[in-house]
């Protein structure tokens, strides 16, 4: 793990001296985050869907190298399980950081696909077990976020690797479909498990 963060952080240094400082492109973007949390166990697998929303500022920086550049930004994610015996609300801070290549198809109408990993930080969440609970010999539960994030719960960090095309019109206004499917564990238990996701949004360029 160490390793890989040494990578992320090497790529984005390395990054930095092929930008242009004076070219950073800003946006506001938000859109509709369909998440899955999926376990392998002795070769069964199952998965939970772990859905809600993102928002955030995005930042395009430019390189020297003909329509390339560094998508980067910070975005708070959502997401919201259905247990059946209660649920789960949890919210997490994302870091992109990926290889982005835009094709101006006319004056006013731009295509980018772009690739790369993403850090996923989780800041704060809640657990609530309903009367069905009990049945199970579960008592009630209302955790607070240590509960959620940390061991036997989900991780506070993991890492997805992810690409993502869209559209640019009139230099402005943004649609955009991505998807992240996770490098590291999502939950802090003995399984096999990640979390991958889905993402259509919507944004403003300025």
């Amino acid at each position: 793990m160490k390793k890989f963060f040494a990578f992320v952080v090497a790529s984005m240094l390395l990054s930095g001296a092929a930008m242009q400082a004076q070219d950073i492109k800003w946006s506001v973007e938000g859109g509709y985050l369909g998440s899955k949390v999926s376990v392998s166990v002795s070769g069964v697998s199952g998965s939970v869907d772990f859905n809600g929303f993102y928002a955030g500022v995005g930042a395009d920086f430019a390189m020297k190298a003909e329509n390339l550049s560094i998508a980067s930004g910070l975005f708070w994610d959502y997401k919201s399980m259905d247990l059946g015996i209660g649920d789960l609300k949890a919210n997490y801070l994302r870091i992109p950081v990926q290889l982005k290549y835009t094709h101006p198809v006319s004056e006013s109408f731009k295509f980018f696909v772009s690739a790369g990993p993403s850090v996923n930080i989780g800041t704060f969440g809640k657990a609530k077990a309903n009367e069905l609970a009990s049945m199970y010999g579960i008592d009630d539960v209302d955790a607070s976020n240590d509960k959620v994030f940390g061991k036997d719960a989900l991780k506070r960090i993991h890492v997805q690797v992810g690409a993502n095309i869209g559209v640019v019109i009139s230099d402005k206004f943004i649609i955009s479909l991505g998807y992240d499917y996770g490098l590291t564990k999502g939950m802090d238990v003995d399984v096999t498990n990640r979390i991958n996701a889905i993402k259509l949004g919507v944004g403003y360029s300025f």
